[in-house]
């Protein structure tokens, strides 16, 4: 609930602050990459947790989500 609340908003503000062609180009390739990763996510995770490599699981997601806000913000 709180990924896709998150999307609604970036989707929002970014058609604001940026011209339709930078937009819509945004907003395609940031979707494919989601949905590219919800469908790698669980392989990558159980393959993890089941290998009794629980930590390790906790970093990689911790990892993504740290990328993923570095690559949404708006650079100063």
């Amino acid at each position: 609930m709180c990924a896709m609340g998150t999307f609604t908003i970036s989707l929002m503000y970014a058609s604001e602050l940026y011209p339709t062609s930078m937009g819509s180009t945004g907003t395609g390739s940031a979707n494919a990459v989601e949905r590219i990763g919800g469908m790698v996510c669980p392989f990558v995770a159980v393959a993890l947790v089941e290998g009794c490599h629980t930590k390790a699981a906790i970093i990689v997601v911790e990892g993504v989500i740290a990328i993923s806000v570095m690559c949404s913000t708006d650079p100063i």
